[in-house]
């Protein structure tokens, strides 16, 4: 019977009403007056009842087609759940912090009594044997214990590690920057051209401070040139930046993709890079190479006597940062996501900027004990590379992600490939130049306390 229903029906009706009648010249929206003063009455329902509706697509012409999506992410109704998890992830990171400090002040007074016990006794034997010579021993103490313009060894590949440091200085700058004007309200979730605006101008103002630290390094790694950290600075990440922005556009133009950036914004992209960010870096690099060199004092005997495995001090460097970081926001995401701008501006982005905090915190905690038993010229490298290896972890869970996908091409996940490359190695600079600044701001001040001890 279900089956000669399915033939003799047909969807059709007998007595349509305006909106449903197929030779209609004009068909208006349904509505309720349109059935109740049809002619016919109501209709009754007898074996399947045919229903339509109409959709009307109203076009908002202040809107541009790119930012086409950003009113569906201002939404309403969601609780913010990961207060706790931040403050538990802060408090750990103290706890951790007043710790390490608490143990690297006893350790290093300890080793500095020790030392400074020996230089008594070679003192004491210096005076017994030339006593009887009648021999003044001018005994220069600084030969013993240290001596303040004595530098270590230059790391390997010195003017690589003094331009990552730059870059990452500068791209840590312009991450604050960005989070912070969320953070006052100057930018909006659902503004996303003008996000990606204010991210390229900070970039391109914070060309000087990455030219002044890539420099002042440099100088203090026995450069001798200015201008080598200013290109390579200028030119190595921005220069991969800008490839892989074009590799990406011209796919999207090959596939006429409303994405895609044009001509014009390109130029202007370039005279950014060009006529702001380059000079930027050059003055930075310039001013730096005029300061006094950083001092890095040799400090083998405020430094372990135990070696680390570089792997796994990198595994745990940049696994323990990472976890902190995801734990606290795994649940960001899903609150920022799901609320209205003022919302997510009053609690998203300030939390965000906390996450952030904390994992550089976690980094640099890791960073000074793990560096502090490496007794080495490549401290600077070690340092740097132990920062930088929350990186890698980002690097693997951004794959498990993309792997989630599904693909249409092969073009799609080129795009997303290349642009998580891109990330991660930003996330690498960041964290390495915090690491690296850190230690060589431990040793700093290590070396001015071992010298009062003495």
């Amino acid at each position: 019977e279900d089956d000669e229903d399915d033939e003799d029906w047909s969807p059709t009706m007998k007595n349509p009403i305006e909106s449903c009648d197929p030779f209609a010249k004009e068909k208006k929206h349904t509505d309720y007056k349109m059935v109740t003063d049809s002619p016919f009455g109501f209709q009754p329902a007898c074996q399947r009842i045919f229903f339509t509706y109409d959709v009307i697509w109203i076009e908002n012409k202040d809107l541009e087609w790119v930012n086409r999506w950003d009113p569906y992410v201002s939404q309403y109704g969601y609780v913010f759940q990961n207060k706790i998890t931040i403050s538990e992830c802060l408090s750990r990171v103290l706890a951790v912090a007043i710790l390490i400090t608490i143990v690297a002040i006893f350790r290093l007074r300890r080793k500095c009594y020790r030392y400074s016990e020996i230089s008594k006794k070679e003192d004491e034997e210096c005076e017994s044997i030339f006593h009887d010579a009648e021999i003044k021993c001018d005994f220069d103490k600084n030969e013993v214990q240290f001596d303040s313009t004595h530098h270590c060894h230059p790391p390997s590949a010195p003017l690589l590690l003094a331009a990552f440091c730059g870059s990452g200085v500068q791209l840590l700058g312009t991450v604050v920057i960005v989070i912070m004007s969320f953070i006052k309200g100057y930018l909006l979730r659902n503004q996303s051209s003008l996000v990606v605006t204010t991210f390229i101008i900070s970039y391109a103002l914070m060309g000087g401070p990455a030219g002044y630290f890539s420099g002042r390094l440099y100088k203090s790694f026995q450069g001798n040139s200015w201008k080598k950290p200013a290109y390579l600075t200028a030119f190595g990440f921005p220069g991969i930046a800008f490839c892989i922005f074009f590799i990406v556009n011209f796919m999207l133009a090959l596939k006429w993709g409303s994405t895609m950036v044009s001509l014009m914004d390109a130029v202007v992209l370039v005279f950014t890079f060009l006529c702001i960010l380059t000079p930027g870096v050059f003055f930075g690099s310039w001013l730096g190479f005029k300061h006094q060199s950083i001092a890095i004092p040799d400090s083998s005997r405020l430094s372990g006597t135990q070696r680390l495995v570089l792997i796994l001090s990198i595994f745990f460097g940049g696994l323990i940062p990472f976890l902190n970081f995801f734990w606290g926001y795994f649940f960001l995401i899903h609150d920022v996501g799901l609320r209205m701008p003022s919302a997510f501006r009053d609690i998203g982005f300030d939390k965000l900027l906390i996450n952030f905090g904390i994992m550089l915190l976690t980094c640099v905690e890791l960073t000074l004990p793990l560096v502090y038993f490496q007794n080495s010229y490549e401290k600077c490298w070690y340092s740097f590379n132990i920062g930088g290896a929350s990186a890698i972890f980002f690097f693997l869970y951004s794959l498990c992600y993309l792997w989630t996908f599904s693909m249409v091409d092969f073009s799609s996940f080129l795009h997303h490939f290349l642009f998580i490359n891109l990330t991660c190695f930003g996330i690498y600079l960041m964290t390495g130049s915090v690491g690296l600044l850190s230690s060589l701001l431990f040793h700093k001040l290590a070396h001015a306390y071992d010298m009062r001890q003495s």
